[in-house]
């Protein structure tokens, strides 16, 4: 029974904290973006630019491709 009782106040202090992140990091997004320095991205390797398919201060969704990098003879999308 105690240990059921302690399993359920962790699982609960987990959930406030996991909370807290999440608030924290989405503000922390937000004044990045609102801030107009934008989020920085980085490539997976060197790689050459070989297409830009935003254009600058547009807002992109979580996942769009924003270039296409040229490394090794292979096209990577991010």
């Amino acid at each position: 029974m105690k240990r059921n009782e302690a399993t359920k106040r962790v699982a609960n202090q987990e959930r406030v904290l996991l909370a807290a992140w999440r608030s924290q990091q989405s503000t922390e997004d937000a004044a990045a973006i609102g801030g107009g320095e934008g989020i920085e991205v980085v490539a997976p390797m060197p790689a050459s630019v070989w297409k830009i398919l935003v254009n600058e201060g547009e807002v992109v969704k979580d996942g769009q491709i924003l270039v296409i990098l040229e490394a090794m003879k292979m096209e990577i999308r991010e």
